[in-house]
Protein backbone atom coordinates (compact mmCIF):
# COMPACT_ATOMS: atom_id res chain seq x y z
CA UNK A 1 0.00 0.00 0.00
CA UNK A 2 1.18 3.66 -0.98
CA UNK A 3 2.67 5.18 2.15
CA UNK A 4 1.15 8.60 3.10
CA UNK A 5 2.24 11.56 5.13
CA UNK A 6 2.49 10.76 8.97
CA UNK A 7 -0.56 11.81 11.22
CA UNK A 8 -0.28 14.57 13.94
CA UNK A 9 -1.74 14.63 17.16
CA UNK A 10 -3.74 17.40 18.36
CA UNK A 11 -1.48 18.58 21.46
CA UNK A 12 0.78 21.54 21.02
CA UNK A 13 -0.19 21.60 17.10
CA UNK A 14 -0.52 24.31 14.81
CA UNK A 15 -3.49 25.08 12.94
CA UNK A 16 -2.79 24.09 9.30
CA UNK A 17 -0.04 25.83 7.32
CA UNK A 18 -1.35 28.69 5.77
CA UNK A 19 -4.71 28.41 6.71
CA UNK A 20 -7.79 28.36 4.87
CA UNK A 21 -10.36 26.74 6.94
CA UNK A 22 -10.99 28.19 10.65
CA UNK A 23 -13.49 26.43 13.69
CA UNK A 24 -15.95 29.39 14.78
CA UNK A 25 -16.11 29.36 18.70
CA UNK A 26 -18.78 31.41 20.54
CA UNK A 27 -16.15 34.05 21.53
CA UNK A 28 -15.97 35.02 17.97
CA UNK A 29 -13.63 34.64 14.86
CA UNK A 30 -9.96 34.07 14.67
CA UNK A 31 -9.89 31.65 17.80
CA UNK A 32 -7.37 28.85 17.64
CA UNK A 33 -9.37 25.54 16.37
CA UNK A 34 -8.91 24.56 19.87
CA UNK A 35 -7.53 24.79 22.82
CA UNK A 36 -5.95 21.46 24.80
CA UNK A 37 -8.34 22.26 27.99
CA UNK A 38 -11.23 22.57 25.71
CA UNK A 39 -11.01 19.14 23.72
CA UNK A 40 -13.63 16.67 24.45
CA UNK A 41 -11.81 13.60 26.13
CA UNK A 42 -13.57 11.38 23.12
CA UNK A 43 -12.50 13.36 20.33
CA UNK A 44 -8.71 13.72 19.12
CA UNK A 45 -8.05 15.52 16.21
CA UNK A 46 -5.43 14.35 13.37
CA UNK A 47 -4.31 15.57 10.24
CA UNK A 48 -3.48 13.54 6.96
CA UNK A 49 -1.76 15.22 3.41
CA UNK A 50 -1.78 13.60 -0.02
CA UNK A 51 -1.10 14.35 -3.42
CA UNK A 52 -2.93 12.88 -6.71
CA UNK A 53 -5.32 14.13 -9.30
CA UNK A 54 -2.09 17.07 -9.57
CA UNK A 55 -3.27 18.43 -6.62
CA UNK A 56 -2.45 18.21 -2.94
CA UNK A 57 -5.23 16.93 -0.49
CA UNK A 58 -5.29 17.96 3.15
CA UNK A 59 -8.13 16.24 5.91
CA UNK A 60 -8.28 16.71 9.21
CA UNK A 61 -10.55 14.61 11.43
CA UNK A 62 -11.87 14.12 14.37
CA UNK A 63 -12.20 10.79 16.08
CA UNK A 64 -11.66 8.63 19.37
CA UNK A 65 -8.73 6.88 18.17
CA UNK A 66 -5.15 7.07 15.88
CA UNK A 67 -6.59 4.03 14.86
CA UNK A 68 -9.78 5.22 13.23
CA UNK A 69 -7.59 7.80 11.82
CA UNK A 70 -5.06 6.08 10.24
CA UNK A 71 -7.58 3.65 8.93
CA UNK A 72 -10.43 6.03 7.43
CA UNK A 73 -7.05 8.11 5.70
CA UNK A 74 -5.37 4.90 4.12
CA UNK A 75 -8.69 4.07 2.62
CA UNK A 76 -9.60 7.78 1.15
CA UNK A 77 -6.25 8.23 -0.50
CA UNK A 78 -6.66 4.86 -2.13
CA UNK A 79 -9.67 5.75 -3.31
CA UNK A 80 -8.00 9.66 -4.36
CA UNK A 81 -5.50 7.09 -6.50
CA UNK A 82 -8.68 5.33 -8.01
CA UNK A 83 -9.84 8.44 -8.55
CA UNK A 84 -6.91 9.45 -10.32
CA UNK A 85 -6.66 6.42 -12.33
CA UNK A 86 -10.51 6.91 -13.68
CA UNK A 87 -10.42 10.82 -14.83
CA UNK A 88 -7.01 12.51 -15.43
CA UNK A 89 -6.70 13.85 -18.56
CA UNK A 90 -2.40 14.33 -17.65
CA UNK A 91 -2.69 10.13 -17.55
CA UNK A 92 -2.47 8.27 -20.95
CA UNK A 93 -3.37 5.08 -19.15
CA UNK A 94 -6.34 6.63 -17.16
CA UNK A 95 -10.28 5.37 -17.63
CA UNK A 96 -11.00 8.38 -19.22
CA UNK A 97 -8.07 8.97 -21.82
CA UNK A 98 -8.07 5.55 -22.97
CA UNK A 99 -11.98 6.13 -23.87
CA UNK A 100 -11.01 8.96 -25.79
CA UNK A 101 -8.27 7.32 -27.57
CA UNK A 102 -10.35 4.74 -29.34
CA UNK A 103 -13.07 7.17 -30.36
CA UNK A 104 -15.17 7.44 -32.46
CA UNK A 105 -16.74 4.79 -30.97
CA UNK A 106 -19.00 2.56 -33.78
CA UNK A 107 -21.20 1.50 -30.85
CA UNK A 108 -21.17 1.92 -27.31
CA UNK A 109 -19.05 0.76 -24.93
CA UNK A 110 -19.12 -0.45 -21.38
CA UNK A 111 -17.08 2.04 -18.94
CA UNK A 112 -16.68 1.69 -15.24
CA UNK A 113 -19.82 2.85 -13.40
CA UNK A 114 -18.21 5.20 -11.12
CA UNK A 115 -17.15 7.02 -14.18
CA UNK A 116 -20.55 6.93 -16.16
CA UNK A 117 -22.69 8.24 -13.21
CA UNK A 118 -20.01 11.10 -13.31
CA UNK A 119 -20.79 11.69 -16.40
CA UNK A 120 -23.99 12.02 -16.48
CA UNK A 121 -24.18 14.12 -13.43
CA UNK A 122 -21.53 16.68 -15.39
CA UNK A 123 -24.39 16.17 -18.17
CA UNK A 124 -26.98 17.13 -15.76
CA UNK A 125 -25.40 20.16 -14.46
CA UNK A 126 -24.42 21.29 -18.05
CA UNK A 127 -27.85 20.87 -19.16
CA UNK A 128 -28.88 23.24 -16.29
CA UNK A 129 -26.09 25.92 -16.68
CA UNK A 130 -27.05 26.54 -20.66
CA UNK A 131 -23.85 24.17 -21.77
CA UNK A 132 -21.06 26.50 -19.81
CA UNK A 133 -20.26 23.27 -17.95
CA UNK A 134 -19.08 20.41 -20.16
CA UNK A 135 -16.19 17.93 -19.73
CA UNK A 136 -15.78 17.48 -23.67
CA UNK A 137 -14.09 20.88 -23.50
CA UNK A 138 -10.58 18.86 -23.20
CA UNK A 139 -9.34 19.74 -26.92
CA UNK A 140 -9.93 23.36 -26.15
CA UNK A 141 -9.03 23.60 -22.47
CA UNK A 142 -5.55 21.87 -23.55
CA UNK A 143 -5.35 24.59 -26.59
CA UNK A 144 -5.62 27.29 -24.00
CA UNK A 145 -3.20 26.23 -21.84
CA UNK A 146 0.05 25.62 -24.36
CA UNK A 147 -1.34 29.36 -25.54
CA UNK A 148 -0.35 30.89 -21.97
CA UNK A 149 2.29 28.80 -21.70
CA UNK A 150 3.74 30.04 -24.67
CA UNK A 151 2.70 33.26 -24.43
CA UNK A 152 0.62 33.16 -27.84
CA UNK A 153 -2.95 33.30 -28.94
CA UNK A 154 -3.71 29.95 -30.55
CA UNK A 155 -4.67 30.57 -34.42
CA UNK A 156 -8.13 30.46 -35.51
CA UNK A 157 -8.05 27.74 -37.37
CA UNK A 158 -6.89 25.76 -34.07
CA UNK A 159 -9.46 26.91 -32.30
CA UNK A 160 -12.21 26.06 -34.82
CA UNK A 161 -11.02 22.29 -34.87
CA UNK A 162 -11.07 22.33 -31.22
CA UNK A 163 -14.35 23.54 -31.10
CA UNK A 164 -15.68 20.68 -33.57
CA UNK A 165 -14.08 17.93 -30.71
CA UNK A 166 -16.10 19.77 -28.10
CA UNK A 167 -19.63 19.74 -27.26
CA UNK A 168 -22.10 17.15 -25.19
CA UNK A 169 -24.17 16.48 -28.61
CA UNK A 170 -20.75 14.30 -29.43
CA UNK A 171 -21.15 11.92 -26.44
CA UNK A 172 -23.85 9.17 -25.89
CA UNK A 173 -24.94 7.92 -22.30
CA UNK A 174 -26.74 4.72 -22.66
CA UNK A 175 -27.96 2.45 -19.83
CA UNK A 176 -25.60 -0.16 -18.53
CA UNK A 177 -22.82 2.01 -18.23
CA UNK A 178 -22.20 2.50 -22.02
CA UNK A 179 -21.35 5.54 -23.35
CA UNK A 180 -20.18 6.10 -27.30
CA UNK A 181 -18.42 9.30 -28.59
CA UNK A 182 -18.63 10.12 -31.41
CA UNK A 183 -16.00 12.21 -32.63
CA UNK A 184 -12.22 11.21 -32.91
CA UNK A 185 -9.50 13.40 -30.86
CA UNK A 186 -12.31 14.05 -27.91
CA UNK A 187 -10.49 14.44 -24.64
CA UNK A 188 -12.47 14.84 -21.37
CA UNK A 189 -11.81 17.04 -18.65
CA UNK A 190 -12.87 16.67 -15.51
CA UNK A 191 -10.83 19.58 -13.73
CA UNK A 192 -14.27 21.68 -13.17
CA UNK A 193 -15.70 18.93 -11.18
CA UNK A 194 -13.26 15.92 -10.03
CA UNK A 195 -11.35 18.05 -7.26
CA UNK A 196 -14.79 18.16 -5.54
CA UNK A 197 -16.61 14.89 -6.61
CA UNK A 198 -12.93 13.35 -4.79
CA UNK A 199 -13.39 15.51 -1.34
CA UNK A 200 -17.51 14.28 -1.62
CA UNK A 201 -15.90 10.38 -2.05
CA UNK A 202 -13.48 11.16 1.03
CA UNK A 203 -16.19 12.69 3.17
CA UNK A 204 -18.55 9.48 2.49
CA UNK A 205 -15.67 7.32 3.73
CA UNK A 206 -14.66 9.34 6.64
CA UNK A 207 -18.35 8.36 7.72
CA UNK A 208 -18.35 4.98 7.71
CA UNK A 209 -15.30 4.63 9.82
CA UNK A 210 -16.93 6.67 12.64
CA UNK A 211 -15.24 10.19 12.31
CA UNK A 212 -17.25 12.50 13.99
CA UNK A 213 -16.46 15.57 12.03
CA UNK A 214 -13.99 16.40 9.57
CA UNK A 215 -12.70 18.88 6.61
CA UNK A 216 -11.22 18.20 3.18
CA UNK A 217 -9.48 20.65 1.52
CA UNK A 218 -9.16 19.23 -2.16
CA UNK A 219 -6.31 22.49 -3.30
CA UNK A 220 -9.28 24.94 -2.26
CA UNK A 221 -12.43 22.69 -3.00
CA UNK A 222 -13.73 22.63 0.84
CA UNK A 223 -15.92 19.76 1.87
CA UNK A 224 -16.79 19.69 5.64
CA UNK A 225 -19.42 17.97 8.04
CA UNK A 226 -20.14 17.18 12.11
CA UNK A 227 -19.88 19.73 13.86
CA UNK A 228 -16.27 20.55 15.57
CA UNK A 229 -15.40 20.22 19.43
CA UNK A 230 -17.66 22.13 21.75
CA UNK A 231 -17.78 25.07 22.16
CA UNK A 232 -16.94 25.84 18.53
CA UNK A 233 -20.24 25.94 16.88
CA UNK A 234 -19.26 25.62 13.15
CA UNK A 235 -16.83 25.98 10.67
CA UNK A 236 -15.83 29.06 8.45
CA UNK A 237 -13.87 29.06 4.86
CA UNK A 238 -11.65 31.64 4.89
CA UNK A 239 -11.91 32.89 1.12
CA UNK A 240 -7.88 34.42 0.59
CA UNK A 241 -7.26 37.89 -1.23
CA UNK A 242 -6.25 38.05 -5.09
CA UNK A 243 -5.46 41.17 -5.86
CA UNK A 244 -7.21 43.44 -5.98
CA UNK A 245 -10.28 41.28 -4.01
CA UNK A 246 -9.79 41.08 -0.34
CA UNK A 247 -10.56 38.24 1.13
CA UNK A 248 -13.78 37.41 3.23
CA UNK A 249 -14.92 34.86 5.65
CA UNK A 250 -18.15 32.37 5.20
CA UNK A 251 -19.64 30.54 7.89
CA UNK A 252 -20.79 27.03 7.04
CA UNK A 253 -22.22 24.16 9.23
CA UNK A 254 -21.90 21.70 6.40
CA UNK A 255 -21.35 21.06 2.86
CA UNK A 256 -18.98 22.80 0.56
CA UNK A 257 -17.15 25.83 -0.58
CA UNK A 258 -15.06 26.12 -3.61
CA UNK A 259 -13.36 29.43 -4.92
CA UNK A 260 -12.40 29.25 -8.73
CA UNK A 261 -10.68 32.41 -10.95
CA UNK A 262 -8.67 33.31 -13.37
CA UNK A 263 -6.53 36.15 -11.82
CA UNK A 264 -3.33 34.35 -11.50
CA UNK A 265 -3.37 32.56 -15.19
CA UNK A 266 -3.70 34.77 -18.05
CA UNK A 267 -2.45 35.60 -21.33
CA UNK A 268 -1.50 39.47 -22.42
CA UNK A 269 -1.47 40.16 -25.82
CA UNK A 270 -1.85 43.66 -27.12
CA UNK A 271 -2.81 45.03 -23.84
CA UNK A 272 -5.96 42.44 -23.82
CA UNK A 273 -6.34 39.64 -21.56
CA UNK A 274 -7.22 36.44 -21.78
CA UNK A 275 -8.19 33.95 -19.36
CA UNK A 276 -7.31 30.25 -18.97
CA UNK A 277 -10.96 29.74 -18.37
CA UNK A 278 -12.53 28.33 -21.46
CA UNK A 279 -16.15 28.80 -22.39
CA UNK A 280 -17.28 25.19 -23.87
CA UNK A 281 -19.44 27.03 -26.19
CA UNK A 282 -17.11 28.80 -27.86
CA UNK A 283 -14.30 27.30 -27.45
CA UNK A 284 -12.58 30.56 -26.17
CA UNK A 285 -10.82 31.58 -23.87
CA UNK A 286 -12.91 34.90 -21.39
CA UNK A 287 -11.45 37.99 -21.45
CA UNK A 288 -13.52 39.08 -18.13
CA UNK A 289 -11.31 38.88 -15.11
CA UNK A 290 -13.97 36.83 -12.47
CA UNK A 291 -13.65 35.34 -9.12
CA UNK A 292 -15.83 32.88 -8.06
CA UNK A 293 -17.33 31.63 -4.83
CA UNK A 294 -19.52 28.70 -4.45
CA UNK A 295 -21.60 27.33 -1.32
CA UNK A 296 -23.11 23.93 -2.06
CA UNK A 297 -24.45 20.84 -0.36
CA UNK A 298 -22.05 18.91 -2.46
CA UNK A 299 -18.31 19.46 -3.52
CA UNK A 300 -19.17 18.30 -6.70
CA UNK A 301 -22.06 20.40 -7.18
CA UNK A 302 -19.85 23.66 -5.58
CA UNK A 303 -16.64 22.80 -8.26
CA UNK A 304 -19.04 21.97 -10.98
CA UNK A 305 -21.17 25.55 -10.36
CA UNK A 306 -18.13 27.57 -9.84
CA UNK A 307 -16.27 26.52 -13.15
CA UNK A 308 -19.81 27.17 -15.14
CA UNK A 309 -20.56 30.79 -13.20
CA UNK A 310 -16.58 32.03 -14.38
CA UNK A 311 -17.90 31.94 -17.85
CA UNK A 312 -21.82 32.78 -17.68
CA UNK A 313 -22.47 36.49 -17.66
CA UNK A 314 -22.80 37.60 -14.09
CA UNK A 315 -26.14 38.12 -13.87
CA UNK A 316 -26.95 34.77 -15.69
CA UNK A 317 -25.00 32.85 -13.28
CA UNK A 318 -26.57 34.39 -10.07
CA UNK A 319 -30.31 33.51 -11.61
CA UNK A 320 -29.13 30.14 -11.91
CA UNK A 321 -27.80 29.73 -8.51
CA UNK A 322 -30.94 31.18 -7.21
CA UNK A 323 -33.49 28.45 -8.59
CA UNK A 324 -30.76 26.15 -7.43
CA UNK A 325 -31.29 24.18 -4.24
CA UNK A 326 -29.22 25.35 -1.18
CA UNK A 327 -26.54 27.29 -3.43
CA UNK A 328 -25.27 30.71 -2.89
CA UNK A 329 -22.89 32.21 -5.03
CA UNK A 330 -20.78 35.70 -5.21
CA UNK A 331 -18.95 36.49 -8.54
CA UNK A 332 -16.78 39.72 -8.47
CA UNK A 333 -15.96 41.06 -11.79
CA UNK A 334 -13.26 43.34 -13.34
CA UNK A 335 -15.26 46.67 -14.07
CA UNK A 336 -13.61 49.53 -15.57
CA UNK A 337 -16.75 52.07 -15.18
CA UNK A 338 -16.67 51.41 -11.48
CA UNK A 339 -14.77 53.97 -9.24
CA UNK A 340 -13.25 50.56 -7.48
CA UNK A 341 -12.34 48.67 -10.67
CA UNK A 342 -14.37 46.12 -9.98
CA UNK A 343 -18.06 44.91 -9.42
CA UNK A 344 -19.68 42.26 -7.11
CA UNK A 345 -22.80 40.16 -8.31
CA UNK A 346 -23.94 37.54 -5.11
CA UNK A 347 -27.21 35.76 -4.40
CA UNK A 348 -29.71 37.38 -2.17
CA UNK A 349 -29.15 35.51 1.04
CA UNK A 350 -25.10 34.78 0.25
CA UNK A 351 -24.48 37.44 3.40
CA UNK A 352 -26.19 35.10 5.70
CA UNK A 353 -23.29 33.28 5.42
CA UNK A 354 -20.69 35.60 5.43
CA UNK A 355 -18.75 35.54 9.27
CA UNK A 356 -18.73 39.29 9.09
CA UNK A 357 -21.51 40.84 7.29
CA UNK A 358 -21.16 44.64 8.51
CA UNK A 359 -17.59 44.01 6.40
CA UNK A 360 -17.84 41.93 3.70
CA UNK A 361 -14.67 41.33 1.71
CA UNK A 362 -12.28 44.06 4.17
CA UNK A 363 -10.14 41.21 6.25
CA UNK A 364 -7.02 41.44 4.04
CA UNK A 365 -5.02 38.41 4.01
CA UNK A 366 -1.99 36.87 1.83
CA UNK A 367 -3.07 34.20 -1.02
CA UNK A 368 -2.97 31.07 -0.33
CA UNK A 369 -0.33 28.70 -0.71
CA UNK A 370 -1.47 26.39 -3.57
CA UNK A 371 -2.07 29.36 -5.52
CA UNK A 372 0.24 26.43 -8.10
CA UNK A 373 -2.77 24.08 -8.82
CA UNK A 374 -2.95 23.46 -12.24
CA UNK A 375 -5.13 24.81 -14.89
CA UNK A 376 -7.61 24.87 -16.17
CA UNK A 377 -11.10 24.86 -14.52
CA UNK A 378 -14.23 24.68 -17.01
Amino acid sequence: MRKHRPLMRPVGSSLLACLMILAVCESGLGQPLYTVQEKPAVWERFESAHHAMGIGFRATVYCKSQQVAAGAFAEAWDKVDQLDGLLSDYRDDSAASLLAKFAPHDKPVSIDPELWSLIQTARDIGERTDGAFDITIGPSSHLWRMAIRRNRLPTEEKIIDAQARTGWDKLELHPDNQIRLLKEGMILDFGGIGQGYAADRIAEIFRTHEIESAIIDASGDVVVFGHPPAPQTGWTVSIPASKPFEAIQLRILSGAVTSSGDLEQSLVIDGKTWSHLVDPRTGRATTHSTLVTVIAPTGTEADALASAFSVLAPERAIEIAEAWDNVEARLVIRDPKSESGFAVHQTSSFKKFVADPSLPGTRQQPTRADDNRPPPRN
